[in-house]
């Protein structure tokens, strides 16, 4: 038992050091399945030239989100013993 509460104890600490990126990976993930169906109204509430369909905030949302987090991603990497 004393090793389940060590591991838990582990996996708080990874949690409170990654709180941040996994709030933002939730909200990038969030808008782009809300753009998938989003209605035409609403879409068109945004008075956008470039976002005039709902696919197209899907698209730039995995865009923004992605390249942020792959950023995090790689600053957060273990370095490996050569």
């Amino acid at each position: 038992l004393p090793h389940c509460t060590q591991l838990v104890g582990e996996h708080m600490r990874w949690i409170q050091l990654h709180f941040p990126a996994i709030l933002y990976g939730w909200f990038f993930a969030g808008l782009a399945l809300s753009g998938l169906f989003a209605p035409e109204d609403r879409v068109a509430e945004l008075g956008s030239t470039v976002v005039t369909q709902g696919w197209h905030l899907s698209c730039l949302a995995v865009c923004l989100g992605c390249v942020t987090l792959g950023l995090y991603a790689w600053r957060m990497r273990v370095p490996t013993a050569d």
